[in-house]
């Protein structure tokens, strides 16, 4: 009976995300949090690690990257606010611009709602980065199984 009233009733769940970015020598792993306006924003923790770092090592930045995820940071009130937002990132990831990144890498986003983790690749498309629905994983997440390992060689597979 429980299972049929929840199944009424979407129950809200928190997001947990990030980004995951693969240039020629680096994995840049981007935690994203949710902002008071609903939309999700690049945010910290950022790891920088090498593409030649073992998988469990990736593993555990992408994993401690997507739970560092959180709800409610505040959205720039002004486009400046958002311009020195921006400056800042970058020079936290090491870019110039996010254009120059999107050129010279691949990446994919990286959600969890509850126990799903959807991965999704990214294209660049001549000014930014369009979502590639088609070829997007949703996969189990077992916290108790622990098959982040597991989930991570398919995050490093959709990067290569």
């Amino acid at each position: 009976m429980w299972n049929k009233i929840k199944g009424l009733f979407k129950l809200s769940q928190k997001e947990y995300a990030c980004n995951v970015y693969r240039t020629a020598a680096e994995y840049k792993i981007i935690t994203e949090s949710k902002t008071n306006t609903g939309l999700f924003m690049e945010d910290e923790p950022i790891f920088i690690i090498s593409i030649s770092s073992p998988e469990q090592e990736i593993s555990d930045k992408i994993f401690t990257s997507l739970k560092s995820s959180r709800e409610g940071i505040k959205f720039p009130e002004t486009k400046e606010e958002m311009r020195e937002r921006q400056k800042e990132h970058l020079k936290n990831i090491k870019e110039k611009s996010y254009l120059g990144l999107y050129k010279n890498s691949t990446s994919c986003s990286i959600r969890l709602i509850g126990n799903i983790i959807t991965i999704t690749p990214y294209i660049f498309n001549k000014r930014w980065l369009e979502p590639v629905e088609e070829k997007a994983l949703k996969i189990e997440y077992d916290n108790y199984d622990n098959n982040e390992l597991e989930i991570t060689r398919k995050i490093i597979e959709i990067l290569e």
